[in-house]
């Protein structure tokens, strides 16, 4: 009896193998859906704005800092990560002239560029990632702060047009003159 058994249990897998090579999964259709522009969702002295996903590198909580005397009061300071320097700027005061308010919600975000330091920016908050229809994005002068303006070549806008989200370049930032003046 238990012959039968253990054949009719083989014979069932070697059913299911047959089968199993025999079906040929579909390949998926093509996805034809808008172009995405990918970013990072942050706040910075109360305006929401955006940068390209692929500009930076990491996230920190702030790290302790080595201040850096006769620097601008936007440069906060050196910290060390993971045994390299990182300069750490507050991204707020730069741009606005108005400290970071220190809580826990604030974070670094880490930007390296080629040849150049790691370089951390101080924010209010990280908002998380967001995609956005490339064809969607605007013109950035009237919907921007001019303080930033040098820095955002376009914005989006949510789809009733009643929130503007500016995208700023971040190595048009850190490649600015004024960013690099860092001496007070």
């Amino acid at each position: 009896m238990s012959g039968e058994v253990t054949t009719t249990a083989y014979a069932l897998l070697l059913d299911f193998e047959r089968r199993a090579v025999g079906h040929r999964a579909e390949a998926p259709e093509a996805q034809t859906g808008p172009a995405m522009w990918r970013g990072l969702c942050y706040g910075v002295s109360g305006v929401e704005a955006v940068s390209s996903i692929g500009e930076i590198a990491e996230i920190l909580v702030p790290p302790a800092l080595t201040y850096v005397p006769g620097a601008r009061p936007w440069l906060l300071g050196i910290a060390n990560l993971r045994g390299t320097l990182l300069t750490v700027v507050d991204l707020g005061q730069f741009l606005f002239g108005r400290p970071t308010v220190r809580e826990d919600r604030n974070r670094v975000l880490v930007v390296r560029q080629r040849g150049a330091a790691a370089t951390g920016l101080l924010v209010d908050s990280v908002l998380g990632q967001r995609g956005f229809e490339e064809g969607a994005a605007i013109e950035a002068e009237g919907v921007v702060d001019n303080d930033m303006l040098p820095y955002v070549p376009f914005a989006f806008s949510d789809a009733a047009g009643e929130q503007f989200w500016p995208v700023l370049s971040l190595p048009t930032l850190l490649r600015a003159q004024t960013f690099l003046d860092a001496a007070a």
